[in-house]
């Protein structure tokens, strides 16, 4: 899967102690009402950190229990809940069914990677993504990463734990001289009918199109990919829909977007750009 990550982070769930079976898609079948634990490891020549975060966006580094079970690399446990819908099909929620990890190489790059538990037409899976590949860098004693202090990436709870993460990885950063940020993608032109894929967060199973009649919200639901059960978009995707209505809002489905794009497919035009 492009910007799923197969090889550096290890993600698998366990139920009463025992490992799910899970196939190449991710998948690992139907669960019950319950409790699960989402593992997640990584290879001990990447240095990485674990964190969760709430509704609010607020940090806690998570304890890596690799020393405490001997064992080689990072090892990172969530408690996921799975719960009971409206509709009588199970599901987890998100932000507590995700854990999320920095990455930080010498350098200055930073990767943020996010694996989750989580439920598609009654199927559970477990996928692990690349959310960001920024750069950051060293402020006297303070880390500074441009992306996450631009007004519509405004993270101030990651930058608070920022250094003290960084620091204990041991990576040594370039000095700070008025660096700029990294920038989103951009598609001016995009013909109708058309969108642009923004950002997509597989956790929670909603992301962000630009399409010629402005931003438009977009659900795992509404998603096809040929030859794959799972459904995600990867940004920089161009992708074709068949209308934008207004969001489908519900107690558990709130949005900031003025529009919904329904029937989302990959375009077999690459850009979908007009001349």
């Amino acid at each position: 899967m492009d910007a799923f990550s197969e090889n550096l982070i290890q993600a698998y769930v366990q139920r009463g102690g025992s490992d799910l079976d899970m196939d190449g898609d991710s998948c690992i079948g139907k669960m019950r009402v319950g409790w699960c634990d989402l593992h997640v490891k990584v290879a001990e020549t990447t240095r990485v950190v674990a964190f969760i975060s709430d509704g609010k966006r607020n940090v806690a580094v998570k304890h890596d229990v690799a020393k405490d079970l001997s064992e080689q690399g990072s090892h990172y446990k969530l408690r996921v809940q799975i719960k009971d819908g409206l509709t009588g099909i199970c599901h987890t929620e998100y932000p507590s069914n995700a854990i999320r990890l920095i990455e930080a190489r010498e350098g200055g790059s930073l990767t943020l990677y996010e694996a989750s538990i989580v439920s598609q037409n009654g199927e559970f899976y477990c996928p692990v993504q690349e959310q960001y590949d920024v750069r950051c860098y060293a402020d006297g004693d303070t880390v500074r990463c441009p992306y996450f202090e631009t007004p519509k990436h405004h993270w101030p709870q990651l930058m608070s734990v920022l250094t003290a993460i960084v620091d204990s990885l041991g990576v040594s950063l370039p000095k700070w001289v008025a660096q700029k940020a990294e920038t989103d993608y951009s598609f001016s032109g995009i013909k109708s009918g058309m969108a642009g894929v923004e950002w997509y967060n597989a956790a929670s199973g909603v992301g962000g199109l630009i399409t010629d009649q402005g931003p438009a919200r977009v659900h795992w639901s509404q998603i096809t990919r040929q030859g794959e059960r799972f459904a995600y978009l990867t940004a920089g995707e161009i992708v074709t829909y068949s209308a934008l209505r207004a969001p489908h809002i519900t107690k558990d489905r709130k949005t900031r977007y003025v529009l919904e794009a329904f029937d989302v497919r990959l375009s077999q035009n690459e850009w979908g750009l007009g001349s």
